[in-house]
Order: structure tokens, then sequence, then C-alpha cells
């Protein structure tokens, strides 16, 4: 029986931010600053082994202090999960948050490629 070959979920990070499904661009908007898009790409870039909410708040937010931490994270991974989705991003939950990591959904059916790694 042959294997069912996966489709593929190909992140481009180097020269810009752009996510293909297949050959399919995804259309993330014009705001390529938008910190959605960071939390998206810091989420990527880390793959399946996830990285800490403290990590992901630093890395999205530098220095600038909040009120609310907390709350500017899941303000933010909502805007983010429901962008994507609306763009074409397959998953249900597209980031998934467990015991304080932060890592992209596990789709069994797809591979994702990112062109940092293939540099």
């Amino acid at each position: 029986m042959e294997a069912k070959k996966k489709s593929r979920i190909y992140v481009e990070m180097l020269g810009g931010f752009s996510l293909y499904i297949g050959d399919k661009q995804l259309d993330l908007g014009n705001n390529n600053k938008a910190n959605f898009l960071k939390l998206t790409e810091i989420v990527l870039l880390r793959g399946l082994g996830g990285i800490s909410k403290r990590d992901l708040i630093d890395g999205i937010f530098g220095h600038k202090s909040l009120l609310d931490e907390n709350n500017s994270l899941n303000n933010l991974l909502h805007q983010a999960r429901t962008q994507l989705k609306k763009a074409g991003m397959p998953g249900k939950k597209i980031i998934d948050g467990k015991r304080g990591i932060y890592a992209p959904e596990y789709l069994p059916e797809y591979d994702y490629v990112m062109d940092v790694q293939e540099f």
C-alpha cells in the first residue's frame, strides 16, 4: 500500500513573511508590522517544540510596559488564529497553547517547511 503524500505548509521568512499551503499563498493583509504576524513568525520558527509564554511575550512586545501581559497575549492569539483561519490556514486551533507553551498545531497530513531551515 502506498503512503499518502503529505501536503506542505511552506513558511517564507527570508525577504519578508509569507505562508503557502501547497502552491497557494495565503493573504495575510498589508500590515507586515502587525503584532499577530510577529507572534505567528515566532511560533512557526520555534516549531512543534514550542516557545514559553514569557519568551513569546518578550519576542513580541520587547521591553514595552504592558498593563496586562496575559490579556494582551490572549487578544493577539485570538487575532492571529482568526486572521490565519480567514486566510485559509488549515487546523482547528492553528496555534496550540498548552501548559504555558505555544506551538503550531500538529497536523499529521501536513509537513511544515521553512526557507530559513533550507538556507
